[in-house]
């Protein structure tokens, strides 16, 4: 490889690797762009697809992870297909659910919020450049989570930089999201004394009773809530007061589960953000309940966005303990946060101009990123861009039954399927894409069903008579 004449990349490792059972052969380069954002890229050794993948970073980042398995957050499945792929650890290092690392550094958090994507995908350019002697001909950009506000952010921001962008389960209203709702999440799962109240064990309850009121609700009894906006839970049944039979949930546990499907409300009872939808209870105890031994992520992460805010903006009192549902909203919402970390900007002409193409998934059951706002997102951009039907020339959406946030627990329906093959069809032969293909694994990994999950606003719908565990027995209306 040839020196590289940027001042802001260095190299500090680079070495081939053999070509294993799972990976080809290729060139692994380790080091920093800016001076602040860590980087792993890898170069293909041979058949070079001639296009560069970057991949985002979960949480508020903090740690490299290039052998990441799976499409949220990963280069493995790109670097597969003969991409020049690249991950970074998003400008800083710390645990994922800590922010202790941009109190006072500004660059660091700007980094973060947005300027990594053309720092890093323009370091990658530099790499394959040196290494392969000629340009690449398309970029993209794949992320989930905090990976998917930031593939929202290069649309809106960086409308020129990536020709495809796939975003999952995007945090792309951090405010509303961590702040608001991640304080009303922690004082509702909280006792007086500092206490937890929901438990994996409410989890388990919850999801069992939930599933048999709510199940049936979209004409098909399928161990899936499909359609979770119907679904108006009576938690009572679950009283420890009304049930004869055991296991039962308290007072305050029906109170705290309650309150988090409700959402965020001020005094007046005027809704604040949007509730957790029902059916994502198996993914409470990694993301709501936490365990014996600490909260649930979403707990922690929601707290510590709100000791950074609280840092930034100089309001002591802006902490999950001392949240005031009726002043710090409006403290949060007409700061400078919104503008520097949210991804809630409707205007993506400029993107669609450019011929640019957005794939975006949702899964209905995520408790820790509400999938409400990113409909509700949606929904604004197209009437931003006049129809659906326009919006859907460029960007489209897939909202996905029984998956929960960026496969970090196994759906409890089909939800595995191919993000990058989807868009190679839609950017390469113009194949924009009507469904995703999407099956359900066993433990054993063999395939259990499939089904056809639908670009919104059509639902897979069951052909009467047809085998429900087969994909081609569904049709989208």
């Amino acid at each position: 490889m040839k020196t590289l004449a940027r001042k802001d990349l260095t190299v500090q490792t680079a070495d081939m690797v053999p070509a294993s059972s799972t990976l080809p052969a290729f060139c692994k380069i380790r080091g920093q762009i800016a001076g602040k954002i860590g980087f792993e890229a890898r170069l293909p050794a041979a058949d070079w697809n001639g296009a560069l993948f970057m991949a985002g970073c979960g949480g508020f980042c903090g740690t490299l992870l290039p052998d990441k398995p799976g499409f949220s957050n990963s280069i493995l499945p790109a670097l597969k297909k003969g991409y020049a792929v690249i991950t970074t650890d998003g400008g800083h290092k710390g645990q994922n659910h800590k922010t202790g690392w941009a109190y006072d550094d500004p660059e660091a958090l700007e980094i973060f919020a947005h300027k990594l994507l053309p720092l890093t995908i323009q370091g990658l350019e530099e790499l394959t450049h040196s290494f392969y002697q000629k340009p690449a001909h398309r970029k993209l950009y794949s992320g989930c989570s905090n990976g998917g506000r930031l593939g929202l952010v290069a649309a809106q921001r960086y409308p020129e930089l990536f020709d495809g962008i796939l975003v999952g389960g995007p945090i792309l209203d951090m405010t509303g999201n961590a702040g608001i709702h991640g304080a009303w999440l922690s004082r509702s799962n909280t006792t007086p004394d500092g206490d937890r109240i929901l438990t994996p064990r409410t989890a388990a309850l919850l999801q069992k009773e939930i599933l048999a009121q709510c199940d049936a609700l979209d004409g098909q009894k399928d161990g899936l809530i499909s359609r979770p906006g119907r679904c108006k839970p009576d938690l009572d049944k679950l009283s420890c007061n009304a049930r004869t039979v055991l296991p039962c949930l308290t007072s305050d546990e029906i109170a705290a589960a309650w309150k988090l499907y409700q959402g965020a409300q001020d005094k007046d009872g005027r809704p604040l953000f949007f509730g957790i939808a029902p059916g994502g209870e198996h993914n409470w105890p990694l993301w709501i309940t936490g365990d014996e031994n600490r909260p649930g992520w979403g707990q922690r992460a929601g707290e510590n966005y709100l000791k950074l805010a609280a840092h930034l903006l100089n309001v002591p009192d802006l902490k999950a303990p001392t949240f005031d549902f009726n002043r710090h909203p409006a403290v949060l919402t007409h700061s400078s946060l919104p503008d520097l970390l949210d991804a809630t900007d409707t205007d993506l002409s400029a993107f669609r101009k450019n011929g640019g193409k957005l794939l975006l998934w949702h899964g209905w059951a995520d408790s820790l990123i509400l999938p409400q706002r990113t409909v509700q997102y949606y929904e604004q951009v197209t009437t931003r861009d006049g129809s659906m039907e326009i919006t859907q020339t460029y960007f489209r959406m897939f909202m996905v039954p029984g998956h929960g946030h960026c496969w970090g627990v196994p759906g409890t329906g089909p939800d595995l399927f191919d993000p990058i093959a989807t868009l190679e069809d839609w950017l390469e032969r113009d194949q924009a894409p009507d469904t995703l293909n999407a099956v359900q694994k066993s433990g054993k990994g063999d395939v259990i069903r499939s089904r056809p999950i639908c670009a919104y606003p059509k639902t897979a719908t069951l052909i009467q008579g047809r085998n429900p565990d087969l994909s081609m027995s569904y049709r989208c209306e």
